[in-house]
């Protein structure tokens, strides 16, 4: 249900985190590259603008209860583009996207505090394609 807080144990917590390792390497092992997607320079505008457009959409979130909604997008763009394993973005993603309500994408309050949330806004406004 959205907008419910996740009471996930360390089991299940354990048991997302090795999904989402596994599905990362995975898509490194399909050799789902940068430099293979980016082949063309219309293909690397178009993977660009649409990153672009959704780290605007993390970074001017106005309801912070949406956050975990928007980096949800970010991460499945990021997985499907194959971006995960390039500089930058395999440490952003574990620290940030690995989240359970995030990889859930559902509408949650406290997951992040407002520390976190401005550390998070400047990583993610540092990632460069």
């Amino acid at each position: 249900m959205l907008g419910t807080k996740q009471n996930l144990g360390p089991v299940e917590l354990e048991q997302l985190r090795h999904h989402t390792e596994a599905l990362v390497k995975q898509l490194a092992d399909d050799n789902k590259r940068l430099d293979d997607l980016l082949d063309s320079d219309s293909t690397r505008r178009s993977v660009i603008e649409q990153f672009n457009a959704l780290k605007r959409q993390v970074l001017y979130v106005s309801i912070v209860n949406d956050l975990p909604v928007e980096l949800n997008k970010l991460r499945a763009f990021l997985i499907e583009k194959g971006l995960v394993e390039q500089t930058g973005f395999r440490e952003f993603f574990a620290k940030w996207l690995t989240n359970p309500v995030v990889i859930m994408g559902i509408a949650a309050v406290n997951v992040f505090s407002n520390e976190a949330i401005e550390e998070l806004r400047s990583e993610l406004d540092a990632l460069q394609l």
